[in-house]
């Protein structure tokens, strides 16, 4: 296969794990509960999916006839986090998360849930975007007020995860 399905480590991933991004985190209002939610995560020593993503799929790239689908319009596709695409629709995408494990015949025992995914692929995306600011040497008052907002939104996502409530 061109784009191959992976079950990637979260010790894989070249932007987890870093102090200096962590101390960061640890810095903005409600970071130390979530790097506390992703060392939980971390310790069940799973996997995260990656594979080949649409990166805007929405309505307009999906062609129908008859019972055939058809997405068109890759231009923007990436080897990147299937949660990444999942988490950009507004629909409930844990049935088609679900069809892809059992189509792909991926051993649901060794991948995080699909809400875990969801928020782990958020989580390292925040990573990485923090990572490249501080390496960069361009860590904008932007990027900051941008990694607030999105742990907050990571924070949500957590608590509900740690109550089960997705």
């Amino acid at each position: 296969m061109k784009y191959p399905i992976e079950l990637e480590s979260l010790y894989d991933s070249r932007f987890l794990n870093h102090e200096f991004v962590e101390e960061y985190i640890k810095n903005v209002e409600g970071g130390e509960t979530l790097l506390s939610i992703y060392k939980k995560l971390s310790v069940k020593e799973k996997k995260i999916i990656k594979c080949r993503i649409h990166g805007e799929l929405n309505h307009r790239n999906v062609l129908s006839a008859e019972n055939q689908l058809c997405i068109i319009d890759w231009g923007q596709s990436k080897h990147n986090y299937l949660a990444l695409e999942l988490n950009n629709s507004s629909y409930n995408t844990k049935s088609a998360y679900l069809k892809f494990i059992k189509r792909a015949e991926i051993d649901c025992d060794k991948i995080y849930s699909y809400e875990e995914q969801l928020f782990l692929a958020k989580y390292i995306e925040m990573n990485r975007a923090i990572h490249n600011g501080i390496v960069r040497k361009r860590l904008t008052h932007q990027l900051s007020i941008w990694v607030q907002k999105e742990i907050q939104r990571l924070l949500k996502i957590g608590q509900a995860l740690s109550k089960g409530v997705i």
